[in-house]
C-alpha cells in the first residue's frame, strides 16, 4: 500500500486488508519514502528495485506481489539542494519516482503514468469525454459564455471499478457494468471511482470520475474485490 500519511481511506483499506488475511501487507507512506536510506533501481534487462527504509524494512521488487498505489506527490528532501537547483532536482526526482513506480511487478492499482503518480488525472471535461467514448451516458457540457447552470440534480450515487468488477451500481444491467469497466480500462486505471447524478426528467449520467475514490464507501465488498484483484 503506497499512500500519503493523510489518506485516511487508504489507511482504512490497509487495516481491512490485514484483517481479511490477505497476507503480509506493507504500508509505505510518502514520508517513509522521503526518509529512505538507500535506493537501487536497475533497468538493464529485467528491472530491479531495492529501497532501504529508515525503519529497517527493505522493499525488494522480487518480493512484491501486488500494489495499491495512492501516491499523489513526490516526497523530496530539500536539504542540501541550492535554491537555484531545486526545480531541476524536482524534475529529475519525479522522473525517477515515475520510473520505479511504473516498473513495479504484479497487479498494480493504479500504475504510475507520465502524467501522475497514481493513474492519469483528468479534469471533469476529460472524464466526461472519455465516458462518452466508453458508451457511458455523461453530463452534457456546453462551453459558452456565460456558462449555463447545470440542472438541479435530485439523486446521486457513487460506484467503484476494481479491474473488471463494478461495486455500487443501482442496476444489475450488464451493459452498464461493461461501460464502466471500459471507461476504467480506457483510463488505464485498475481502480476508479465514478459519481452519477440524475434529475427528475433524466436518467443516470456520469458527473465525475477519479482514480482516488473514497475506498471506505465500498465497505468490505470492496476489500474482497481488492484481495481478488491483487492476488491474480
Amino acid at each position: 500500500m503506497l499512500c500519503t500519511e493523510t489518506d485516511f481511506a487508504a489507511l482504512w483499506a490497509w487495516q481491512e486488508l490485514r484483517r481479511r488475511g490477505a497476507g503480509p501487507v506493507d504500508l509505505v507512506t510518502a514520508g517513509a519514502l522521503a526518509s529512505a536510506l538507500r535506493w537501487r533501481h536497475e533497468l538493464n534487462g529485467e528491472p530491479d528495485l531495492e529501497i532501504a527504509l529508515a525503519d529497517g524494512r527493505v522493499l525488494r521488487r522480487s518480493e512484491i506481489g501486488g500494489v495499491l498505489n495512492r501516491l499523489t506527490y513526490v516526497p523530496l528532501r530539500a536539504a542540501g539542494i541550492a535554491p537555484t537547483e531545486r526545480p531541476y532536482a524536482e524534475q529529475e526526482w519525479r522522473a525517477f519516482f515515475s520510473g520505479w513506480l511504473y516498473s513495479l511487478p504484479g497487479p498494480t492499482l493504479n500504475r504510475a503514468t507520465a502524467h501522475a503518480l497514481s493513474g492519469t488525472m483528468r479534469d471533469r471535461s476529460g472524464w466526461l469525454a472519455l465516458a462518452g467514448q466508453a458508451g457511458l451516458p455523461a453530463v452534457s457540457r456546453r462551453f459558452s459564455y456565460p456558462c449555463p447552470p447545470e440542472p438541479q440534480w435530485e439523486d446521486r450515487f457513487s460506484a467503484i471499478v476494481v479491474g473488471r468488477n463494478v461495486l455500487g451500481l443501482p442496476s444489475e444491467d450488464e451493459s452498464w457494468k461493461a461501460s464502466c469497466a471500459r471507461l476504467a480500462e480506457a483510463a488505464d486505471c485498475g481502480l476508479l471511482g465514478l459519481d452519477f447524478v440524475r434529475a427528475h426528467d433524466t436518467g443516470w449520467v456520469l458527473s465525475y470520475a477519479t482514480p482516488l475514490p473514497d475506498l471506505r464507501a465500498g465497505g468490505l465488498g470492496l476489500i474482497n474485490l481488492l484481495v481478488a484483484e491483487l492476488a491474480q
